[in-house]
């Protein structure tokens, strides 16, 4: 009874090590024991191969239903099926000859028995084929899995993970399943397919092959140019399957997502991955959200919701804005980064950030601007002596009015107005206007903007304005621009300009814009309260972009009006497609 209780218990004990073993969970020590029970025990190996075999012959039929099942599965073309039908039914009959195979009686069977039995070397040979599968299952099991690199980090700003890996650009990242956790920051990644995304911290997402990525929580846009159709973006309940374009997703924690269409088209599907409900197929300018049921709703669209585009060296993030051509006197980008107070003295080119309300003078000179990349320089213009130059590469003006050549303020992105008639002095000569503007900038009050005369509505704390006092000009250099932004193209420039509110009337000025020394817009004797809507079309060949501001031909030095000359640009925008 004691020989068959352990003979049992060796047993039992060789199939559970074996069980650990198929499963992946066995330890080393485990292991090792396992191979000395197979070492120095006959009957533990004749039950270490009975169990092999009854495992095998079980992944085997496994492998059948679950194939058998697929089948099932399989779709269909019903239009297909239905052309078949059709076919059948109205197909000419074939007449096939009936061919009678002579008949041959069976008058006796007899059947033999062939013992069958296993040699020492079909033993043998079983034992170590039995040996060999096992040897590939642990190695299968317990060998490093392949590393499959899918995509390459490009661009980062401020990263920072969970598993606090440096992921710099040029960084290779493989396919993965446990998922990355992106506690700050924006990363930008190209995948092996062809596609790239831009992650926005907190972020957690799973790369799952080179045209594939999950996205479990957090903010993605992706970039998906034509050659990379079929790149699909999955989120705990929804699938989006591009067809070449770009678009932002947004997941929240609670696996709800939300899909913006920027360009192109795709396809929405609700539903985790192996299953599939609702499906629309979503263009340019439209948005849609997915709620925990699958329900596909339709929501705004957001352009600027997604970071698009990084620039490290700047340190600046692109969703998509406009650059803000008042934010680039300031001494940013155009997209946001500039400093209140700053303005550029029209005769040196310098920034400045003391405003001097006095009257000043210049030569007509062309000055270059350093400070900004985008600014490529200033003038004060007088055409009294023929054409000006407007640019760096020798671009002039060959309708430029003749002035004075005198202006009273520098160029400036506008201060926001704070009235505070207890402040005002009335034994100072200045208008009353005046003094507040000036209190405003000298206390470093936000860059915001003065309004405009007979604005339909006030602006609001998003706009911002630059002024440009009569005589002064102005010009961009719009292809340090256009090269920020390789996804993107300038097409325009908007703003609305006029006399700022603050003037009293009767103040007049002209304006000119012009675009490579051609003039493409010319206004005179803008008064209150007229205003000029401006919509200059750009190409991708234009590059210099000239503001310019001259006094009105009814206006005389040291008088009223021209002191309050003021030239305002309202929310002036280069506009992006």
């Amino acid at each position: 009874m004691t020989h068959s209780n352990n003979s049992n218990k060796l047993l039992h004990e060789v199939a559970t090590l074996l069980a650990l073993c198929m499963e992946g969970d066995i330890q080393p020590e485990q292991f090792d024991h396992l191979q000395t029970l197979l070492r120095g025990n006959p009957a533990a190996r004749e039950h270490y191969y009975r169990l092999l075999a009854m495992h095998a012959t079980l992944q085997e039929t496994e492998s059948i239903l679950a194939l058998q099942n697929d089948l099932s599965k399989t779709p269909y073309d019903q239009e297909l099926w239905d052309a078949l039908s059709v076919e059948e039914q109205t197909a000419t009959a074939i007449e096939i000859p009936l061919v009678k195979q002579p008949e041959e009686i069976i008058q006796h069977v007899e059947r033999k028995k062939i013992p069958f039995a296993f040699s020492k070397s079909s033993r043998f040979t079983f034992a170590a084929s039995i040996a060999a599968s096992l040897l590939i299952i642990l190695l299968l099991r317990f060998a490093p899995q392949p590393i499959v690199e899918v995509a390459t980090v490009t661009n980062s700003i401020n990263s920072i993970f969970s598993d606090n890996k440096p992921y710099q650009p040029g960084t290779r990242l493989a396919r993965q399943d446990d998922p990355l956790w992106l506690q700050k920051g924006v990363i930008e990644i190209e995948f092996d397919y062809g596609a790239s995304v831009v992650i926005e911290a907190p972020a957690e997402f799973k790369l799952n092959s080179e045209e594939n990525i999950s996205l479990l929580s957090g903010r993605l846009y992706a970039h998906v140019p034509d050659r990379s159709k079929g790149f699909m973006v999955e989120t705990p309940n929804s699938r989006v399957i591009d067809l070449g374009t770009e678009f932002g997703i947004k997941v929240d924690f609670d696996g709800t997502s939300a899909l913006h269409m920027i360009k192109g088209k795709a396809s929405l599907f609700s539903g985790s991955r192996g299953q599939t409900g609702q499906g629309q197929i979503l263009t340019a300018g439209q948005a849609r959200h997915v709620d925990s049921k699958g329900d596909i709703q339709t929501i705004q669209m957001r352009e600027n919701e997604f970071a698009r585009t990084l620039l490290p060296d700047q340190g600046i993030v692109w969703r998509g804005q406009d650059f803000d051509l008042a934010d680039i006197v300031r001494g940013g980008s155009g997209l946001g980064t500039g400093k209140s107070g700053i303005g550029i003295d029209p005769t040196t080119g310098n920034s400045i950030s003391i405003i001097r309300p006095q009257d000043l003078h210049g030569q007509g000179e062309y000055t270059p601007v350093s400070f900004s990349p985008f600014i490529d320089g200033v003038f004060i213009p007088d055409g009294g002596h023929g054409p000006i130059t407007v640019s760096s590469e020798g671009h002039q003006c060959t309708d430029c009015p003749d002035t004075d050549g005198f202006f009273r303020y520098e160029i400036i992105s506008c201060p926001q107005m704070v009235v505070d008639p207890n402040r005002y002095k009335s034994d100072d000569p200045r208008p009353r206007e005046e003094q507040l503007m000036l209190m405003a900038m000298q206390e470093g009050y936000p860059s915001r903007l003065m309004g405009l005369h007979a604005a339909k509505q006030k602006p609001g704390p998003e706009d911002t304005s630059l002024l440009l006092h009569a005589n002064m000009g102005l010009t961009f250099d719009l292809q340090p621009l256009q090269a920020m932004l390789p996804g993107g193209k300038i097409v325009r420039f908007s703003a609305l300009f006029g006399i700022a509110e603050v003037c009293p009337e009767p103040s007049d000025l002209d304006l000119m814009v012009l675009v490579d020394g051609r003039t493409q817009l010319k206004k005179q004797d803008i008064a209150h309260p007229n205003l000029v809507d401006i919509q200059i079309e750009l190409s991708e060949s234009d590059r210099f972009l000239t503001l310019m501001v001259t006094e009105s031909g009814s206006n005389s030095l040291g008088g009223l009006n021209a002191a309050l000359d003021w030239g305002l640009f309202l929310n002036p925008k280069v506009e992006i497609e």
